[in-house]
């Protein structure tokens, strides 16, 4: 999920100093781990809270899609 301010086609590069949702314990793609460094990092224990963390504009945006992880 993203931010109503992002483009669901953004490149990551977008997203540099925006704060990151992270998932304790997921394992990003190396394109996201590439991009990570560029970007604030928020952990959560789970993926449902980030999302009313990014409900409540606490992070900008989060990554829930297998796709993204190894």
């Amino acid at each position: 999920a993203i931010s109503k301010s992002f483009s669901p086609t953004a490149s990551l590069a977008e997203f540099k100093g925006k704060i990151f949702g992270t998932v304790t314990g997921y394992e990003y793609n190396d394109e996201i781990n590439k991009e990570k460094k560029n970007w604030k990092i928020d952990e959560a224990p789970i993926a449902a809270q980030n999302m009313k963390k990014l409900s409540a504009k606490k992070i900008d945006f989060t990554i829930d899609d297998p796709a993204w992880s190894r």
